[in-house]
């Protein structure tokens, strides 16, 4: 069995397993913003430098406020070297909506998981960190989209930055 091929007897290259960062750029991240460059900037140059994860994992980058963007669409590991994290430019402001951000979550894991599926990669279960430092301001508005997501089949851990309140 060589390094390059999983238990399951796939060769990487034909297995997949995207993991989405979904990450708070409203306001009240502002003091944080060079956590969230780092963040970005480690996991990505972590996957892109190691054989073993660049062949599996694939990356996207999904940034929220008022409103949802794709910073980095679904990039294969083995091509995240080439994304200048420099270039990523993240405007921080706004108010912190999760609406947005699950509805482009479902939406493009939903596109991406079906492209992949085309390309004849097997695909694992998605990943998504979702990277926050509060409580939505929108919560009235996104139940649906919370049974949305728990009913699919992306895996999601939810990860707080920022100094903690302490009320």
């Amino acid at each position: 069995l060589s390094m390059r091929t999983l238990k399951v007897g796939f060769p990487m290259s034909d297995v997949a397993i995207p993991i989405y960062l979904v990450i708070d750029s409203s306001g009240s991240m502002t003091d944080v913003r060079e956590d969230v460059h780092s963040l970005i900037d480690v996991t990505m140059a972590q996957i892109s430098t190691d054989s073993a994860l660049s062949d599996l994992f694939h990356l996207a980058v999904i940034t929220f406020a008022t409103d949802a963007t794709v910073l980095v669409p679904l990039t294969p590991g083995t091509l995240l070297a080439r994304t200048d994290v420099d270039r990523l430019s993240i405007s921080f402001g706004g108010r912190t909506n999760y609406g947005p951000a699950l509805a482009l979550l479902l939406e493009k894991s939903r596109s991406d998981i079906q492209q992949l599926k085309k390309q004849g990669v097997r695909v694992y279960r998605p990943l998504v960190f979702f990277i926050t430092d509060g409580a939505p301001q929108d919560d009235q508005l996104i139940a649906g989209q919370l049974a949305e997501l728990r009913d699919s089949p992306l895996r999601v851990v939810a990860l707080s930055i920022g100094p903690m309140d302490p009320t």
